[in-house]
């Protein structure tokens, strides 16, 4: 997503390229063509995605806990 795709906040850029190899099956593999300080970068993106991706769940378990106890408390 945020290397192949561009969605993130480092903007419409695509980073390593890929390379096919048909001669072997369909092997794919992706060159790094990007610097150290890029690739930190990235990796911080990809924590920020996964950590709202996290969070999300969460705060919907949060607030709908109430009702799910005072629900099971009737049953």
């Amino acid at each position: 997503m945020v290397c192949e795709y561009g969605m993130s906040e480092l903007g419409p850029l695509t980073f390593g390229k890929k390379e096919e190899q048909i001669f072997l099956g369909r092997e794919i593999s992706q060159h790094r063509d990007y610097s150290e300080d890029t690739a930190i970068k990235i990796d911080q993106e990809v924590v920020k995605i996964v950590q709202s991706s996290i969070n999300v769940p969460k705060r919907i378990i949060m607030t709908t806990r109430i009702h799910s106890i005072r629900l099971a408390e009737h049953c």
